[in-house]
């Protein structure tokens, strides 16, 4: 069974569900590949996966089926030494250069993030696009931008990157699993049901 997930599903309740899955079954060969919601969702109506977790909303979702699967939230990623990094709300950043996810590879994730920038008074002034959380937090440690990236990143670069609440509900978003609609066959009924 082929199953994709964004990257920063892996920081939340992915790996617990992963194992409990295998221990359960281990006669299912579960392939994992790390992927965009969009790479995700090509997969799933080429064949080439079976199942996905991504992050909604899908400019098309038509065909495929989606089921809540785990929770999280958008945080600021500053820079450590950044004279903002101990205190920014979201609007103290208008005028700092942001590092993004490009559009094309997680629309949902794009549009969340512009969406919290414009209610907080401003448009981005993005320097540089990257592809995968850790390429974008890469480069906020490194002092390229800052960054909103999930909350569960900020397991990474803790020395190096600062992370600040963004105060907004919008700030808050679901993963998704999803699957080809009227296509589950048992092995992947049998994970859908695990991870649910």
């Amino acid at each position: 069974m082929r199953l994709a997930y964004v990257g920063s599903a892996m920081y939340g309740r992915l790996p617990v569900a992963i194992g409990a899955f295998r221990l359960s079954h281990p006669g299912v060969r579960l392939v994992l590949t790390e992927a965009t919601t969009a790479a995700q969702v090509r997969g799933l109506r080429d064949g080439s996966l079976d199942m996905a977790v991504l992050i909604p909303p899908l400019a098309d979702a038509g065909g495929l089926e989606l089921r809540p699967f785990d929770r999280d939230r958008l945080e600021m990623a500053l820079p450590a030494a950044h004279p903002l990094a101990g205190r920014a709300t979201l609007a103290d950043l208008a005028g700092e250069p942001f590092i993004l996810w490009p559009e094309r590879a997680g629309q949902g994730f794009h549009a969340r993030a512009m969406r919290l920038c414009h209610e907080a008074g401003f448009r981005p002034r993005i320097v540089q696009e990257a592809h995968g959380m850790h390429a974008v937090l890469s480069l906020v440690a490194a002092g390229a931008g800052v960054a909103l990236v999930p909350s569960r990143m900020a397991r990474l670069h803790p020395e190096t990157v600062a992370f600040r609440r963004i105060e907004s509900d919008d700030a808050a978003f679901e993963t998704m699993l999803a699957w080809p609609a009227g296509q589950l066959d048992p092995a992947c009924r049998e994970l859908a049901v695990a991870f649910a």
